[in-house]
């Protein structure tokens, strides 16, 4: 299991006005769509269904497309979270334990498979800078991250 924590530039990404959104894995220059893993549609519905409310940072369908990851492991989509969901601790561990759910559901029939999960939040430390947060492992490690997102607010 890795954690790590670095800076992260949001300068190309629109839609920063949500407590948590799903970011672009990357967007393409020449076209100028943004890209998001294939799971993202599915793993947006899973949340809304069960009351967690997140969006895609792009909202015109022309402008985006779809990778498909070929591996075994699961890639999330690149999760934005506001201070105003870290500043909340309970929901904070809703949307971790919903990431596990969703996942342990979607490989129940896999015995041994890694996750990566990628979280973009504000660093309150210095003005219009953000931090991301890469987590690489067996998915039920992820809570460990609940607690780096937890004390982001008392630092």
């Amino acid at each position: 299991m890795t954690i790590v924590t670095e800076n992260y530039d949001l300068k190309n990404v629109a839609g920063i006005n949500s407590e948590v959104i799903i970011l672009p894995t990357y967007i393409q220059e020449l076209s100028g769509k943004s890209i998001y893993t294939k799971e993202t549609i599915n793993f947006i519905k899973y949340l809304n269904q069960n009351k967690f409310k997140i969006t895609l940072s792009e909202t015109n369908p022309k402008n985006f497309l779809y990778q498909d990851n070929k591996s075994i492991d699961w890639i999330s989509p690149i999760i934005f979270i506001s201070n105003t969901i870290t500043a909340n601790p309970d929901a904070v561990k809703l949307l971790i334990d919903l990431i596990i759910s969703y996942v342990s559901e979607k490989f129940a029939h896999v015995s041994d498979f890694k996750s990566k999960c990628t979280f973009i939040y504000e660093d309150k430390k210095s003005d219009s800078s953000y931090k991301k947060i890469t987590y690489e492992g067996n998915i039920t490690g992820l809570k460990d991250v609940k607690d780096i997102l937890n004390s982001i607010n008392n630092e």
